[in-house]
């Protein structure tokens, strides 16, 4: 169950990127995996939807810990 603890409103960008990332960590959860930071940022560079730069991974890092707290995104450890 997802439970909301900050109510937040993202940005369609921000939004479409959760969507992304809970879409990878749910296919990979299927399949008896859980996906660390990283993993999920290389899946994402992987497919060209993000940079392989510093930031990019830094932004993400915020952009999953926000889908979280807003229980948006699935679990990454």
């Amino acid at each position: 169950m997802k439970r909301c603890y900050i109510p937040k409103t993202f940005y369609k960008k921000t939004g479409d990127l959760l969507t992304e990332c809970n879409t990878i960590c749910t296919c990979y959860f299927e399949k008896g995996y859980t996906l660390t930071l990283r993993q999920l940022f290389y899946q994402l560079v992987a497919t060209n939807r993000i940079e392989n730069t510093v930031r990019e991974y830094k932004n993400l890092g915020v952009v999953v810990t926000d889908g979280w707290v807003r229980a948006v995104s699935a679990t990454v450890i």
